[in-house]
């Protein structure tokens, strides 16, 4: 049994593992972790959400920022690059979006087109083609920099968030405040700023990578800037938290670009990111975790369904969480997380030998 299930984390596509980043994938599987459990509303303490919720999102655009290699630009290119990223992002984006939609009707195929969370919230299937139209634009501001003074792409990012905040703040139609823009257009404005980030600390992060971090002195370094990162998100979750004005989820929502003081957002969560590239730099590489990464996709479209299965069942035994203490509530927290990571994985394993398509590969 435990063999099956090391061959189910560790795979055995090795074309593919050896040319992939343990230590991204690793932080991509703690940002999965820390969305499952955002995802357990009833079970979570809203502090511990206001916490994560303020970096897990942005941090997967980080984390892309670090692995972008594109190296020419042209329209010709982009085309192609457009043609890929659909083919991995949009594709499976429409048939995840098919199978949680409730029935076939021209409404929902114009809701799943529209593709902003404010008219289709299913699944947090949003965050998909907000990355493949953040990943456009920032191909777009490199092409556009690429052969210029290099102080023109921050002048451009720095463009985009402010763009970002003006079409949230003062809406070009009313319509759009309450259905929000097609493709969140003015969400991938913001998730652009988080991958320019990402590329920009590339060369710093893959050397923290190379530096032997087994040697006491780089581990108690990282730790403590570690530690200091999670205190410093802390602390502005809580200062920012006064700014939310989406009182339905009390936090800060990537998805519905309610951002509180949205300053404080962004380094909120950029801090909050190399925190967990951190975390990500000092843990033994974990299959597991690597496997996560490797497929978080996946997970980030099933998690919605696992854990609408074992919330019910848990709430057939227990309805009401409020009677547990605090200590209780994060002990139950812990165990529902590995039920539902287990349960992930397991669907997981299954979409990739029967149904690759729905992972956005193509065989």
């Amino acid at each position: 049994m435990v063999k099956k299930w090391k061959l189910l984390i560790n795979g055995n596509d090795k074309t593919e593992n050896k040319y992939r980043i343990a230590e991204i994938d690793m932080a991509k599987g703690i940002g999965i972790l820390l969305v499952i459990l955002g995802h357990m509303e009833k079970i979570t303490s809203n502090v511990w959400k206001q916490f994560a919720a303020s970096f897990h999102m942005p941090l997967f655009f980080v984390l892309s920022g670090l692995l972008y290699s594109q190296k020419e630009y042209s329209m010709n290119d982009f085309r192609q690059f457009v043609s890929k990223k659909a083919k991995h992002i949009l594709v499976p984006y429409i048939l995840w979006a098919l199978i949680y939609s409730n029935g076939v009707s021209l409404k929902n195929i114009i809701y799943i087109f529209y593709a902003n969370n404010k008219v289709f919230a299913e699944a947090g299937l949003w965050f998909l083609p907000t990355f493949f139209v953040a990943e456009c634009i920032y191909y777009l501001i490199k092409w556009l920099t690429s052969k210029t003074k290099p102080f023109l792409e921050p002048c451009l990012i720095i463009l985009c968030a402010i763009l970002s905040y003006l079409l949230d703040t003062y809406p070009i139609n009313p319509l759009f405040k309450s259905y929000g823009y097609p493709f969140s257009i003015d969400i991938a404005l913001t998730a652009t700023v988080f991958i320019a980030t990402g590329a920009w600390g590339k060369s710093v992060f893959l050397s923290l990578k190379g530096e032997p971090t087994n040697q006491r002195t780089n581990s108690i370094l990282l730790f403590g800037g570690g530690m200091i990162c999670f205190a410093v998100v802390y602390l502005i979750s809580r200062i920012n938290y006064g700014f939310i004005n989406d009182h339905a989820f009390e936090r800060v929502v990537m998805a519905r670009a309610s951002y509180g003081c949205y300053p404080l957002f962004i380094v909120g969560a950029i801090i909050g990111s190399v925190a967990v590239c951190i975390l990500a730099l000092l843990l033994k590489k974990s299959k597991l975790l690597q496997y996560i990464g490797k497929n978080s996709l996946l997970y980030m479209c099933s998690n919605h369904f696992v854990i609408s299965i074992i919330m019910t069942v848990t709430e057939f035994f227990r309805p009401d969480f409020g009677g547990y203490t605090n200590l209780e509530r994060i002990l139950i927290s812990f165990f529902l997380l590995f039920i539902i990571t287990a349960g992930c994985t397991i669907l997981s394993w299954i979409i990739n030998r029967f149904v690759p398509v729905l992972t956005g590969k193509t065989s």
